[in-house]
């Protein structure tokens, strides 16, 4: 059983409303950021996927958009389980709450606008040795049996997320190069996870 939240057709609409809401290019800065602080080496994966399947003269961020949208709704989806479950909690002990449970998200959608502070993010944060082990990995696959392999993970365990990808790398040039990008963060993210998992036991 995969480690990560599987995504929900909800928190896939939720977000691209959040995309449609605020624009790509704010969401792409923000989520970025919070990338910057919580995960370096995956943001730097999917910047090198983002500029490898950008033709010449092309800008490589509008590949950014479909890959921080990627991660934002593995974010947004452990958020609407926290709310659903924090939700339960007031509803058992009779607490009407602040309203914000029921939204599914604690804070408003969005987890770069958190009003009480720093925020842990709860997705596992890759390593430089996950990511070479990620590389040797594709090296001793090959990239096109790796890429099938980490689709049919996602496809199996995440098909939501899937979905979102391939309209995604449907509306865009490169479609092959993009849903690899998409394989290799969901497989560097799903390797950590399991990393993690071990060391704690």
């Amino acid at each position: 059983m995969s480690a990560l939240p599987r995504v929900v057709e909800a928190t896939r609409e939720r977000v691209s409303r959040e995309f449609d809401s605020l624009g790509p290019e704010v969401c792409v800065a923000q989520i970025s950021a919070e990338m910057t602080r919580n995960n370096p080496e995956l943001l730097d994966m999917a910047r090198r996927c983002a500029r490898d399947v950008t033709p010449a003269g092309g800008d490589p961020a509008r590949i950014m958009i479909g890959f921080v949208m990627f991660y934002r709704l593995l974010l947004a989806q452990w958020e609407a389980v926290q709310g659903a479950e924090a939700e339960g909690r007031a509803a058992r002990s009779g607490d009407d709450g602040d309203g914000t449970a029921g939204s599914g998200s604690r804070f408003g959608g969005a987890p770069w606008d958190a009003p009480d502070g720093p925020w842990l993010n709860p997705l596992p944060c890759v390593t430089p040795e996950v990511r070479e082990a990620l590389v040797q990995q594709i090296d001793d696959q090959g990239a096109e049996v790796f890429t099938v392999a980490a689709l049919e993970e996602i496809d199996f365990h995440n098909p939501q997320l899937l979905n979102m990808a391939h309209g995604f790398a449907m509306r865009h040039g490169d479609y092959i190069g993009i849903m690899q990008g998409f394989g290799l963060l969901y497989m560097a993210l799903s390797l950590q996870a399991d990393a993690d998992r071990e060391s704690m036991q």
